[in-house]
């Protein structure tokens, strides 16, 4: 007598990965970190406007002269002294600058997962980075030469070590 297989969807996951659960996470975060570089990288190259401008520009300035070209504009300076960086290997164009913060944006998807991870277990850090793939002001943000896009990388962060410090103590 035959015997049926049973028969799965193409599009399903392999048995092999569904069924060990070490692989399940960081396969769903490199799908979610995939998924957003496509939504962030969707209005590169589109021109500066003249914030952006400012930021190379102070960017462009010595190490040394970035932070008190910000004394007046009130930003902290580590976006600046990063971008400084950035631009030195790839250049100021209107497609290289706005990738720092793309690189910003894209980590924050991870982090997300890790913050919320660490508070609230598994199912939570994975719709933390959902969310943080699929959020539309991270994405306006990613597209941009400022840094917003550092400043929510660096708050997931500081929650997640907060979460795990907490736990600690």
């Amino acid at each position: 007598m035959a015997t049926i297989a049973s028969r799965r969807p193409a599009w399903s996951i392999p048995a092999a990965v569904a069924g060990n659960a070490r692989l399940r996470a960081p396969l769903a975060i490199g799908g979610l970190v995939l998924l957003s570089v496509v939504l962030r990288t969707q209005a590169f190259g589109v021109g500066f406007w003249i914030d952006e401008g400012l930021s190379v520009g102070i960017a462009d300035r010595p190490l040394a002269e970035i932070p008190d070209a910000l004394r007046l504009d009130g930003s902290p300076p580590l976006y600046y002294a990063l971008l400084h960086v950035w631009m030195a290997v790839f250049g100021t164009g209107e497609e290289a600058t706005p990738a720092l913060s793309l690189l910003f944006a894209v980590l924050a998807v991870p982090a997300a997962w890790w913050a919320a991870r660490g508070l609230f277990g598994e199912t939570a850090g994975l719709a933390a980075a959902l969310l943080a793939a699929t959020n539309p002001f991270l994405t306006h943000y990613a597209q941009e030469t400022r840094m917003y896009a550092l400043v929510a990388l660096l708050g997931l962060l500081a929650c997640g070590t907060f979460a795990r410090a907490y736990a600690l103590a």
